[in-house]
């Protein structure tokens, strides 16, 4: 497809371009032959990439970084007050939040959208996998890199879409949904919401104007979301679970060294709404690890089911599957222990990577050691006792100060805090690492061969991981 209409006469600056929504946006513009440039605090692997395929970047927030650009594209993250906006302002210039943005640029696309407080990311690259393989020319918009694409996009010739959709400020209402996912619904975004009351009101708002026109996959074993699809009572709504009955169920899980083995049953309302062949199939592989990865590929196997992909290509898919960046990514060893980088920022996420670590670490005979940096000081005050009780699959834990974003400290909320907690908690907290020289001598007192450092969290704790294998603790 060429450059969609809306964008053919401006010249595009994105505000914070190395992120992964703002990056995606920036690289679909360039690659339809749009002018694009864009601004942001620092050098990462985005902007590098960016950079690689033609796109202006700058580093540094300053009014004169807009030059000649005729419309502004901005996340949530940057305020009225930032320089580069009061700028565009000034000059009158058109300014767009990122989901508008987005939303013009799926204009004539059939889209899946796949949402929740986790999961979301590894679930649209299944699905964009399953998609692909299966000869339907998806276009992938992903908040995390595909490892098989090499990159966090992928354009394709065709009038369908795969996105992650955004939850945490209520882009997934301006979003397209002819299809969706809802992966969980936990508390997070509070400083966005105010209230959980509000922030199910809006998944809920989500589901109803997916089902107006398409499916919703749903999992059934969340509680809450369990409830709500319940309420609704609509034959678009597709369930799929591990631990309770629902239209797609997976059994007989097993974790190996090289991914996770299952089982799968349909419902016969599934049989006859998508024409399957068996109530069962048997000794499915998925080339991840883990429970929550499970769910993930239930979700993306719904989706691929309603396109009418085969039961068969959607097995292949899910046993070639090269994951997304941040994803339990085995960034190499040190001294024969294996270093691992996870974006897992809420307690629920690091719980389930913990445990995935945990059983691979038994495996190895080794043990698990946690280096977490906590990110954004408003998520950590609202969920302080979640954060405190999601180590117990650690062996050993290690903080580092809180990764604020463009937040400002809160408070008394900072790492200090967090260990009190956990420790109150009944778990040894080794030290907090304020900067990377102090790592070092922390992990001398406690790694061993075999064990597995798990480095956690959305912030820039990433190039620790990626240092460590660099190094040796001798």
């Amino acid at each position: 497809m060429n450059i969609s209409s809306y964008f053919h006469n401006y010249k595009v600056h994105l505000i914070g371009i190395g992120g992964i929504g703002m990056s995606a946006i920036a690289e679909i513009l360039c690659k339809w032959g749009g002018k694009v440039q864009g601004s942001d605090i620092s050098e990462t692997y985005i902007t590098e990439h960016l950079r690689k395929i033609g796109v202006e970047v700058i580093i540094g927030h300053d009014p004169n970084n807009l030059k000649d650009a005729s419309l502004v594209i901005r996340s949530t993250a940057i305020k009225d007050t930032h320089v580069e906006v009061v700028e565009a302002k000034k000059r009158f210039l058109k300014i767009l939040h990122r989901a508008e943005a987005l939303a013009e640029i799926l204009q004539g696309f059939k889209t899946v959208a796949v949402t929740g407080t986790h999961g979301k990311s590894t679930t649209t690259a299944l699905i964009g996998a399953i998609c692909f393989e299966a000869g339907l020319s998806p276009t992938i918009i992903n908040g995390a890199f595909m490892n098989q694409f090499s990159s966090n996009i992928l354009i394709d010739n065709g009038n369908f879409a795969v996105i992650e959709s955004d939850e945490s400020d209520e882009s997934f209402l301006v979003l397209p949904s002819d299809l969706a996912v809802v992966t969980n619904m936990d508390a997070d975004h509070l400083d966005y919401y105010g209230s959980i009351k509000r922030m199910q009101a809006s998944y809920k708002k989500f589901i109803l104007k997916t089902i107006e026109k398409g499916i919703c996959l749903i999992c059934n074993d969340h509680l809450e979301l369990s409830k709500l699809s319940k309420g609704l009572n609509n034959s678009n709504i597709i369930t799929y679970a591990i631990n309770s009955d629902a239209n797609i169920r997976a059994s007989n899980i097993e974790i190996t060294e090289n991914g996770t083995t299952f089982d799968l049953t349909f419902s016969q309302t599934l049989l006859e709404k998508f024409s399957i062949r068996s109530y069962q199939e048997s000794n499915l592989f998925l080339s991840l690890y883990g429970q929550h990865n499970i769910y993930n590929a239930l979700a993306a196997l719904g989706i691929g089911l309603s396109l009418g992909v085969s039961i068969d290509k959607i097995r292949g898919s899910l046993k070639s599957f090269s994951g997304v960046k941040r994803r339990f990514t085995k960034v190499g060893t040190m001294d024969g222990i294996m270093i691992v980088d996870d974006y897992a920022h809420h307690p629920v996420e690091i719980q389930a990577t913990l445990s995935v670590a945990n059983r691979i670490a038994k495996m190895r005979s080794g043990n698990v050691i946690a280096v977490m940096q906590p990110h954004r000081y408003s998520r950590l005050l609202e969920l302080m006792d979640e954060f405190a009780q999601s180590f117990t699959c650690a062996d050993f834990i290690i903080l580092t100060e809180v990764y604020g974003v463009l937040e400002t400290k809160i408070g008394n909320v900072d790492a200090e805090s967090l260990r009190n907690k956990i420790v109150n908690n009944g778990k040894e907290v080794t030290g907090i690492c304020y900067q990377y020289a102090e790592l070092k001598p922390m992990l001398q007192k406690i790694a061993n061969q075999n064990d597995i450092i798990v480095m956690i969290g959305a912030g820039d704790i990433t190039k620790w991981a990626y240092r460590l294998v660099t190094q040796s603790l001798e």
